[in-house]
């Protein structure tokens, strides 16, 4: 939903290779519909400018982030090759940025054309971000090289290729579609053997290359094909970057990398606080799930737990777009014999403490997972829901009271027939106007909090809004001092 309450974003999901992104305004009834080929959308939030949508799904490199204009109805990539542990769509307290993760560009010393097979290219993992993306074409070849040609998989945004074995021969390059690259020669052949074939530069990533034409030096087709293993790591630890862009200057910015990130099944839902700080889940040096927070401005990490564990599983916030709670809950898997389930947790940013509030486990073949938070405007209540993944079905909405330590339940979850959705929820009752410290009662500690809210011009407070201008001011005590008179 829109901050002005006026718009909101809902995402057609029919099957893994078609959904649509439909956004409604609830005033004129208009609506534009939003489609890309080649991506299935996943997720969609707007940012403080309403007439910007960030969106995120999958593409034809994986992971991609994009922003969308509603004024002048263009999409713009923002990230693509984005990593698969992180959510790469999280939005500034201030809505000026957008977070994505990203694997690290790693490229070991020594490899090379000469470590594939007789016969093959490869393309080397594409360094930098989207705007400019380089890598090195890498071949292996038994016969000399009179000409080639290629496509590189990935947008249709141009390549260009220079350098290499291919300049060194004198080749003419030529670029016949946006996503193709031509080498003729003007004489010389690329003799036999291994090597760099020529480097390319990209507006975006590439995962990959096809349609690949090798011709010898008489003008004969080569059975070339392209090696489709891996060279550029050495184990199965990756760093992952973490990176911002400013969605106002388009600035990329590398925030911090987290090291050697092990491959572990999960969605991984990080929390950007107005606090500044950006809290995770990732794995710490003795293979544990730990919680931690990087400093959104520094980019310095902290660890805040030091939990044993004995087998890799994975831990997440619970999705919310609010940036100033502050307790949140978290969910861990567990294994117990034989179930696999979630078990719920609340963390508190002040006191760096975690309480265990509760568990969910679930048996195969309805496999849980947590969807989002909701709190009280005291913060004393939460609420929290569920989907199951694997058949796409809502599970129960629960609410935890934090003074009572209890749990009640709104709706369960009851099959096919249920009509509750399993998306974001968000706590829009349990307020009382006049209500300015959020303590239940309208009383003169309410009036202090106006009074000081007045004076310092603190954040908008609804509640402190009486009269529902819009605005905090001295009309809005007068009401309240009034209704407290009157009662």
């Amino acid at each position: 939903m829109s901050e002005d309450q006026t718009l909101f974003i809902l995402i057609d999901y029919w099957s893994n290779q078609f959904t649509s992104l439909h956004l409604y305004d609830k005033e004129t009834m208009d609506t534009i519909s939003i489609s890309l080929e080649n991506f299935v959308f996943q997720q969609a939030r707007f940012t403080n400018d309403e007439n910007t949508i960030i969106f995120s799904g999958e593409g034809i490199t994986g992971k991609e982030l994009y922003s969308y204009s509603i004024l002048d109805n263009s999409i713009s990539l923002i990230g693509d090759s984005l990593s698969n542990y992180f959510n790469n769509l999280e939005i500034s307290p201030d809505g000026q940025k957008v977070l994505y993760f990203r694997q690290s560009q790693f490229q070991p010393e020594g490899v090379s054309g000469c470590d594939l097979p007789e016969n093959t290219l490869y393309l080397t993992e594409m360094q930098g971000y989207t705007g400019s993306y380089t890598g090195e074409i890498f071949y292996n070849s038994t016969s000399n090289i009179g000409e080639f040609q290629f496509g590189v998989m990935g947008p249709p945004t141009g390549s260009s290729a220079t350098g290499g074995d291919a300049e060194d021969a004198g080749f003419t390059i030529e670029y016949p579609s946006g996503n193709s690259v031509l080498g003729s020669s003007t004489g010389l052949a690329i003799p036999a053997g291994c090597g760099t074939l020529t480097n390319i530069s990209r507006m975006n990533n590439a995962v990959g290359l096809n349609n690949i034409i090798i011709l010898d030096s008489n003008g004969d087709t080569l059975d070339f094909t392209y090696y489709d293993g891996y060279l550029n790591n050495l184990d199965n630890l990756r760093n992952i970057d973490v990176i911002t862009k400013d969605l106002q200057s388009g600035e990329i910015s590398v925030l911090a990398t987290i090291p050697q990130l092990i491959n572990v099944e999960g969605f991984n839902k990080p929390y950007w606080s107005d606090n500044g700080f950006i809290y995770l889940f990732f794995f710490d040096d003795s293979e544990c799930i730990e919680l931690f927070k990087i400093d959104g401005e520094s980019g310095s990490i902290t660890q805040l737990t030091d939990n044993p564990c004995s087998y890799h599983h994975s831990a997440s916030f619970l999705e919310t777009n609010e940036s100033d709670l502050e307790k949140l809950v978290y969910a861990t898997w567990n294994n117990n014999e034989g179930l696999s389930g979630i078990e719920y947790r609340i963390y508190d940013i002040s006191s760096n403490e975690s309480l265990y509030v509760g568990g969910y486990v679930q048996g195969f073949p309805y496999l849980p997972h947590p969807m989002s938070q909701t709190w009280s405007p005291d913060q004393s209540k939460v609420a929290f829901n569920v989907m199951f993944t694997n058949i796409y079905l809502p599970g129960p909405l629960r609410v935890y009271d934090t003074d009572t330590d209890s749990f009640s339940t709104l709706v369960e979850s009851n099959g096919w027939g249920s009509s509750l959705a399993p998306s974001q929820i968000v706590w829009v009752g349990d307020s009382l106007a006049g209500d300015v410290n959020f303590d239940g009662i309208i009383d003169v500690l309410d009036i202090a909090s106006i009074v000081s809210i007045i004076l310092d011009d603190s954040e908008y407070n609804s509640n402190a809004d009486y009269n529902s201008d819009s605005t905090v001011d001295i009309l809005d005590l007068v009401q309240i001092v009034d209704y407290i008179l009157d009662n």
